[in-house]
Order: C-alpha cells, then sequence, then structure tokens
C-alpha cells in the first residue's frame, strides 16, 4: 500500500503504511528506506534521516539508503538538516559502491559537492551524470539533472523545491 501511495503523492498515508510493516517486520529495509522517502517528500527531514540511519545500521553498505541519506542531507531546505560533510562522504560511498556507472547517484554527489560549496566539481559531476543519463535514455532523470546543473552553475546549492533559473 506504502508504494502506491506514494505513486499518487499520500506521502503521510505512505509513512502509514511502511510504520504498519515496520512493527510486524522490524528489518524491513525497503519499507524503511520508503518511509524516508515519502517523510523526505513531505520535508519531513528529521524522519527521513532517521529512517535511512536505521538502514543503514542494518545493512552498512547499502548504497541505495546512501543515496538517499546524501541527497537528504545535501539538499534539505531546513538548514537544521544539512550535512553538506557528511553528505559528499556518503554521497561518494555509495558511487564507489556502484562504480560511479549510475547517473542517479552521481547527481547526488554533484548536489552533495554543491552543497559543500564545491560549484566546479558539481558541474564536473552533474555533467557526467547528465551524460550518463542520456546514454541510457532516461530521459526525466536527464532534465533533472539539467535543472540541478543550472542552479550549480549560479554558484547556489540545490535544495528541495529549488526554482529553476
Amino acid at each position: 500500500m506504502g508504494d502506491a501511495y506514494i505513486q499518487f503523492g499520500k506521502y503521510d498515508l505512505a509513512i502509514k503504511s511502511y510504520e504498519e510493516v515496520l512493527k510486524f517486520k522490524p528489518d524491513d529495509l525497503i519499507a524503511m528506506h520508503n518511509a524516508g522517502v515519502a517523510a523526505l517528500k513531505l520535508g519531513e527531514y528529521d524522519k527521513a534521516i532517521k529512517y535511512f540511519h536505521k538502514a543503514l545500521e542494518q545493512k552498512p553498505d547499502w548504497a541505495i539508503a546512501m543515496k538517499s541519506l546524501a541527497w537528504t542531507l545535501a539538499t534539505a531546505e531546513d538548514s537544521r538538516f544539512q550535512n553538506p560533510v557528511d553528505a559528499v562522504k556518503y554521497a561518494e560511498e555509495a558511487c564507489r559502491l556502484t562504480n560511479y556507472n549510475d547517473a542517479a547517484f552521481l547527481d547526488t554527489l554533484a548536489a552533495a559537492y554543491a552543497s559543500a560549496g564545491n560549484f566546479d566539481e558539481a558541474e564536473q559531476t552533474a555533467e557526467r551524470a547528465f551524460k550518463l543519463a542520456e546514454s541510457n535514455k532516461q530521459e526525466e532523470l536527464a532534465r533533472e539533472i539539467q535543472d540541478h546543473l543550472q542552479v550549480y552553475k549560479t554558484k547556489q546549492p540545490w535544495r528541495e523545491h529549488t526554482p529553476v533559473p
């Protein structure tokens, strides 16, 4: 049910659904991760971070949870939840685990670099992510990366709900 709620933008109901799963299966990494994704969509950064950390406690080398945590720490609108140093650390490790061959992971690394103020590296990484997304025919992802890249070129980090210049 949680996945369906996410598809329809009902993030609060998705979280409740995943929390029900976790009551009966407290080690369900997918439910944990997806609850974090839904919390992120609601701007509940503290809850998202908690879920991603909990998933990584159970599976420390899970690149997907690392990427999601890095994205949250890099792009949170609320500065209390931004942590550029950890965002870069998690994003670099997630990219290493995926052999730097996944456009979405590279996009997250670019966001982390921008959050840390390293805009040259953010631009280079985003350009690499864009080319990879294009070559893999990931058109929607390529458009998103282009939007992020435009923001990095203005020497600004990407934040959730950032308007594209």
